[in-house]
């Protein structure tokens, strides 16, 4: 099974992978993601359990219901939304 990927310029985004989990429980022990995201204080069993149970299982799910449009519309969609700004008022 292959890893669903997005590649940008400056930005990368694959599927959470459960070699991920280190990092992930590693960024949940920083006070500003604690401070905002207070619920996801969690051991790092709990969190290896959630990936296992529910991340992983969902991005899956979430890939495959995307339809087959091919890698040239994917790229021409991903680019297009690239360029859009955006901007805080």
């Amino acid at each position: 099974m292959s890893i669903f990927k997005i590649e940008g310029d400056r930005i990368y985004l694959r599927e959470s992978q459960l070699s991920d989990l280190d990092d992930i429980y590693n960024i949940t022990l920083q006070p500003e993601i604690a401070e905002f995201l207070p619920d996801w204080i969690a051991s790092k069993e709990q969190r290896k359990e959630w990936l296992i149970k529910y991340e992983i299982p969902e991005n899956r799910a979430f890939v495959d219901a995307i339809p087959e449009i091919g890698d040239n519309i994917l790229r021409m969609v991903i680019r297009w939304i690239a360029k859009i700004s955006i901007t805080t008022v």
